[in-house]
Order: C-alpha cells, then structure tokens, then sequence
C-alpha cells in the first residue's frame, strides 16, 4: 500500500512538470496570428525587419553578435551648446613697427667699437661704434662754418642782422643740418655740436630705440659701404605670436578675442589679444597666419620661441555628433540611423561646423534619434552590396563608383563598342568587285585583273613582300551543302609572290 502510494505521488509530479513545460513553453514561443493559426514570435520579428530592410534603400540588418565582432557603436543625437578650447602652436615674433635696422649712410672705416653684442639690450642715443667718414667731417665743418658766420655777422651789427643776411644765414645752416641728417647724425649729436662747436673725427653710431640686439654685424677696422647694415635692433616689450590655424577654425576666430599664451617650460602665462589684421595664407603649410598681440614687459618671451596658444570657443545649442559617425564621400555625408531591431538605414545629413571631434548636423537628423558611432565603415560596405544587389541606380549613382563597378562598367562599355566596331569593320571590308561577283558569276571567274589594270582599288599599306603585285579581290568558294564535307583548302591567294626578290631588294 505505501509503495503504490509513492508511486502514484511520483507519476502525479512527472504529469504536471510535462504539462507546465508545455504550457510555458507554447507561450514564450508562439502566438496567435488573425487567422487563429500559431506563428513563431521570433519569425514574425524576422518578417518585421525584412519588410522595414526592404523598404528603405540600402538599409541592413545586423545582429546583436555580429555587432559586437565588427566593433559597432551606437549613441543618442543631442542638441546642446559646445564649449571647446582650440590648442594651437605659435611663434614669437618681433613686432615690426619696433624693429630698427641700422646702416651705413656713407663708406667709412670702422676705429672704435662697443662691448655691444647680440641679444644686449641697449638704451636710446647709446653709442654702438664709431666710424672714419671723410664726408661726415666735412658736414660737420660747413655747420659749424655756418653758425660762427652768424654770430660773427651780428657781433658786426650791433647785435641785429638784415632781412637778406637772415636768410642767407638760414639757408647756409639748413643745408648744414641736412647734409649731416643725410649721413645719419641724429639731433641729439646736431644739438651738441652746435654747443661745442668742435667738429668729431668720427661718426657716432648710436642706437634709435630702446630694445634688444638681434644682429650685429660690425667688426674693428672694417670697411662699410653706404646701405650695408651695421646693428638689427627690436623693442621687443610688445611681441607678436603668429598661430597657424586650419581654415575651418579661422573661422571662429574674431579681431580683438582674448586668448591665453602659454610657455610650458617658464610656467608661464600671458593675456594676449587676436590682432585686428586680416590672416594671411601659408601654401606651404596650408593655414592660416593669425597674429596675436602679446605684452611682454619683462622680455620673457625671444623672438622665435614657439608657445602654445589656447583660444575659447563657445558655439549655440545645435545638434552635433562625433566626426568619425559621418561619411563623407565628398559629394554627400551620411550617418547610419539604428532603426531597431539590428536594422541600420542609411541617412543623407547636411554639414556645419567641425569643432574637438564633433560635426554640426544642420539638417537629416532629430534629437533622440540613435546612430552608429563606430564601425560604420563595414556597415556601409554591407548597405552598398545590399543598393547593388536591389537594382537601386538612382541611388547608387549619386555613390563615387567602386572599383568592381568600375570594371563592370568598363566590360559592358568595351563589348558594345567592340560589338559595334567589329560589325562596322566588317562591312568596310567587302570590296565592291565582291558583291558583284556574287550576282555575276561569269564576272566573279574573271575577278583577277590584268597586271596594268589599275581600275580596282588596291588595298592600303605595304605588300608582304618585295616585288608583290596585287592580282585583286578572289570570293571564297561558298559554304558546303547540307551532308557535304568540308572542302579542304585554303581560300585563294590575293598575291603573287615572286620566285625571288629583285637584286638589292632587302626584305622587311
């Protein structure tokens, strides 16, 4: 009794574990269509994603495992402002309205010289050599000349000078201060001259601003032409950083922005301002030259360092997505929209700015939607093979062509026009004696012509061999009969071929 009790218990749990899989197993895996019959869930998703696939040009379908192998990524489209800091790299320049050349005005020799060297920072009127100058002496002599002739023409009169003696005065002491102005006496050495009254042997050469040595050029003893450059001096408490910017940064970068200037080894930074200066053109490096206007009060920046340059940008609130979720072909841009499902379709976007790895999308997308990100690559290779393969033209027309459309392209073209060429080649071929041979045939027996009959047309290029005469155009025999065999010859011969070549005839 206890063992038929046990039993009954045991095949009571087998009953209903057999039922309950069932029942579960029915309801996870099918359900009911509108004609009352069972169809998969799994193969009506199937059905769903064929139809929207089918639907849309170019879109395809990738699985979840075959995402995952092919790298594929997917993000929401957002419209938000964007806040970027352009890096860019600059150099230091001098700035040019404070950069001094000083040169020669006249041949002179080179007697004394300055400890003066280059990077030496000088003060103005401070003496950097002197010169021999012959002509520098004798301006100095006519000036002088000419003041002692006044005070001597007043001390004569009393103290007063006439109309005509003031002016002959001034014109002697005009010339004289020109003539020296000329050889590059500045008025600091007019002025004392005129104080002393004692003409120098040497030229004085002295530096006309406040700034830094950049070139020197002057040894002792040596001799200088007029033009040739003795000293290059620079003020350089106010520098210039040219920065190269791509021409679509240029854009955002306006006269009078404020940026920061940085030097990583000083630790340093600087408040510079954008020049208002229109950018210059580098074809070499293919950007452009943006000029910032730098204080620099304590020399800490030369000429020729590079800094590196940060410049905020701030754009509105747009929709924007990374760079590498749009492909552009050139003639057009395309994101891959995530329709659902492991559906991906593809979508035609309009263009803006390009800014830290993100794109503007102007028009083609709304925000929420979610794109492909990453691996779109091997997806578009997937939705052109699905374009090719559903016969869509128009839309892979507007595609640059691939390299096997190329080639299919390149097949057909060459066999219609090979077609077309053999056809046309051979109908200019059949001469006119031809076809009337074949409705004459007492005329085509006698088709090979006499040797001085010149009346038929002889066909161009050279004969194969020396001494070939052209007899005519021979028909070939016509095409054997239905059950006859073949004749078995070769068809008549169009030359003559001598039994052999004229004296001195060389063969080609």
């Amino acid at each position: 009794m206890k063992k038929a009790l046990i039993a009954l218990t045991i095949l009571s749990v087998a009953a209903l574990s057999f039922w309950g899989g069932g029942r579960y197993e029915e309801q996870r895996s099918a359900i009911t269509n509108p004609q009352g019959e069972l169809a998969p869930v799994d193969a009506i998703h199937e059905e769903q994603d064929d139809s929207l696939t089918s639907s849309v040009p170019g879109a395809v379908k990738i699985s979840p495992d075959q995402q995952q192998l092919i790298g594929v990524k997917i993000a929401a489209v957002e419209k938000r402002p964007v806040t970027y800091t352009l890096r860019l790299y600059g150099r230091v320049v001098p700035e040019e309205t404070k950069t001094y050349r000083v040169n020669a005005s006249t041949d002179c020799w080179i007697r004394e010289i300055s400890s003066i060297t280059t990077g030496s920072i000088v003060q103005k009127n401070q003496v950097l050599a002197e010169a021999l100058a012959p002509a520098y002496y004798n301006a100095q002599l006519t000036y002088v000349l000419s003041l002692d002739n006044v005070d001597r023409i007043r001390k004569q009169l009393g103290g007063e000078v006439r109309h005509q003696q003031t002016d002959l005065a001034d014109n002697q002491i005009r010339m004289a201060v020109q003539s020296m102005q000329n050889l590059g006496i500045t008025d600091a050495q007019i002025e004392e001259l005129a104080k002393t009254r004692k003409a120098r042997p040497y030229l004085q050469i002295r530096a006309p601003a406040k700034g830094v040595v950049l070139g020197r050029n002057v040894t002792l003893n040596q001799w200088f032409k007029a033009g040739e450059e003795f000293y290059r001096i620079a003020d350089i408490g106010r520098v210039w950083v040219y920065a190269d910017v791509y021409e679509g940064e240029a854009i955002h970068m306006r006269p009078g922005m404020t940026v920061a200037v940085r030097h990583g080894q000083m630790g340093k930074t600087f408040s510079a301002r954008v020049g208002k200066v229109l950018p210059l053109f580098d074809p070499a490096a293919r950007t452009l030259k943006v000029r910032i206007d730098v204080d620099n009060p304590r020399y800490d920046l030369r000429p020729d360092m590079f800094v590196d340059v940060e410049i905020p940008i701030s754009m509105p609130p747009s929709l924007s997505v990374p760079a590498d979720a749009v492909l552009d072909t050139g003639k057009r841009a395309i994101v891959y929209v995530d329709r659902g499902g492991g559906v991906f379709e593809p979508r035609r976007v309009k263009t803006g700015w390009r800014l830290g790895g993100q794109v503007e999308i102007a028009e083609g997308l709304t925000p929420g939607e979610r794109i492909a990100v990453s691996g779109n690559f091997l997806i578009d290779s997937e939705s052109r093979i699905a374009i090719t393969a559903a016969g869509a033209g128009a839309e892979a027309s507007e595609e640059p062509a691939s390299h096997e459309s190329v080639e299919k392209d390149k097949g057909t073209d060459w066999a219609t026009m090979l077609k077309g060429k053999t056809a046309g080649s051979a109908k200019a071929r059949v001469p006119a004696k031809a076809k009337r041979g074949a409705s004459d045939t007492a005329q085509s027996q006698t088709a090979v012509q006499s040797e001085g009959d010149d009346s038929e047309e002889k066909p161009e290029g050279s004969y194969p061999f020396p001494g070939a005469r052209y007899l005519g155009t021979v028909p070939r025999d016509p095409a054997p009969a239905e059950g006859e065999s073949p004749k078995d010859k070769l068809p008549p011969k169009q030359f003559e071929i001598p039994a052999a070549p004229p004296s001195g005839t060389r063969l080609k």
